[in-house]
């Protein structure tokens, strides 16, 4: 699950002063934790008021898929400068929630590079894309931007990796007794066992129930170990025998179908009088 950042680009000017500030290109997956920079360049000289001189970043984003966590300042520009920041959750409307960043900088001129990092978690939210606007920018509360363009953050489903459990074909195929199958799990995984006749009836309970195991199954690892279906399977080879010494399935072909928590594996198999 990657996600992609869009740039973001909007120049500003103010008495002479302007800039560019940018949010460049990022992927992370949903659940990451990803501290994003934000830089700030092609600054022209503007004269700083007496005193403190406050700037502020307005911004809107998808809070339905980014959980903003904080303002990182390490190895930024504003390392060490007061920096603080203000989140406001819209209820009616958490796509379009906002984000102030304000921070005091008394030196001139601005620096250029990252001004600072916006963390955010990423979360496994309804959408496949999200917005992060940056709406104003301001400096001692006078608006000095002239245009923005918004960000599109893509956010895709992931590849799903194939299940490749299987289980081998019985041998002897008819049988009368006994017979015997390979299955190879590749995930850990819990199982149901189930067997079908040709019309349909279920005629063994489920795998882990009663006494269905004992009377007609033995699933062993590769070292012997017997498993009775109640544990987590874990990845490798199984031994499955199957066995019908009382004679209960009757003579006819059958259907065994093993539910896995990711996929269902079937095979056919044929008991002879």
């Amino acid at each position: 699950m990657k996600l992609i950042f869009t740039i973001l680009f909007f120049s500003i000017s103010y008495l002479g002063f302007a800039t560019n500030i940018t949010i460049n290109d990022t992927t992370a997956t949903k659940g990451e934790i990803i501290d994003v920079p934000i830089y700030i360049s092609n600054i022209d000289e503007f004269e700083y008021e007496d005193g403190t001189n406050t700037f502020l970043i307005e911004i809107e984003y998808n809070a339905l898929m980014l959980d903003m966590k904080a303002i990182v300042t390490t190895n930024s520009i504003l390392e060490g400068a007061n920096a603080t920041f203000v989140n406001q959750l819209n209820s009616n409307d958490f796509r379009t929630s906002k984000l102030d960043i304000s921070f005091e900088y008394e030196l001139a001129p601005l620096d250029e590079g990252i001004l600072c990092y916006i963390q955010f978690e990423v979360l496994a939210g309804p959408d496949e894309r999200a917005a992060v606007n940056l709406m104003q920018f301001s400096l001692n509360q006078t608006v000095v931007f002239t245009g923005f363009d918004s960000g599109i953050i893509t956010i895709p489903e992931p590849v799903q990796e194939v299940d490749k459990s299987y289980i081998s074909d019985f041998y002897p195929n008819p049988f009368n007794l006994f017979a015997q199958a390979k299955i190879e799990f590749t995930k850990p995984t819990r199982v149901k066992f189930s067997t079908y006749n040709i019309g349909g009836s279920n005629m063994l309970s489920n795998f882990c129930y009663e006494d269905c195991l004992e009377r007609h199954f033995r699933l062993t690892d590769s070292e012997g170990k017997t498993y009775d279906g109640s544990e987590l399977l874990m990845p490798g080879e199984y031994k499955l025998e199957l066995r019908n010494e009382n004679s209960s399935l009757a003579a006819g072909a059958y259907l065994l179908v093993i539910q896995t928590d990711f996929k269902i594996l079937k095979q056919r198999f044929m008991v002879m009088k």
